[in-house]
């Protein structure tokens, strides 16, 4: 979604607690378990194919 983290709460997240500071383009989905037992690192991002919301 072409939109900043803080964008996404407003519309579609309304009342759903946010336990910690977020960074303007931080995903609401962590990857950290699986870079962790799995050795996962990503190849592709959204960035690569979107624009830059803040842009």
């Amino acid at each position: 979604m072409a939109a900043t983290t803080d964008e996404i709460i407003d519309r579609f997240y309304d009342g759903v607690e946010v336990r910690r500071p977020m960074g303007r383009d931080e995903t609401f989905y962590s990857i950290d378990k699986a870079r962790r037992l799995l050795g996962y690192e990503p190849q592709h991002s959204w960035r690569d194919v979107l624009p830059d919301p803040g842009a």
